[in-house]
């Protein structure tokens, strides 16, 4: 018999339902979506497509996907007015943030 999540919570210790929560609450506001990048910078999807130099209908196909190109969501991101970092977590060792710049930039 397949429980729902709902259910399977509300069986779990008040304490424990309330860490598991708050860090679904923490993991929700570190992890956003294009869209909700674009919208924080209050920019539209036309606004996007116009730096990026492509239509609307694709920046709504690209906020829709779940396996992006770098290249493209840098292009993106700089194009709704921000800025992308990558940080790599590795095992045992302090997070590295690679440079991702175009090559010729500076």
């Amino acid at each position: 018999m397949t429980v729902s999540l709902k259910d399977a919570m509300a069986t779990l210790p008040p304490a424990r339902r309330a860490r598991i929560e708050a860090e679904t609450d923490r993991l929700q506001a570190e992890y956003h979506t294009l869209k909700e990048v674009r919208r924080a910078l209050n920019r539209t999807q036309s606004a996007v497509a116009a730096d990026m130099g492509v239509a609307q209908a694709t920046i709504a196909q690209l906020e829709g996907r779940d396996d992006w190109l770098l290249s493209t969501v840098r292009r993106y991101v700089e194009a709704a007015g921000g800025e992308l970092t990558v940080i790599v977590a590795l095992p045992g060792k302090p997070p590295v943030q690679l440079d991702i710049r175009q090559e010729g930039q500076s």
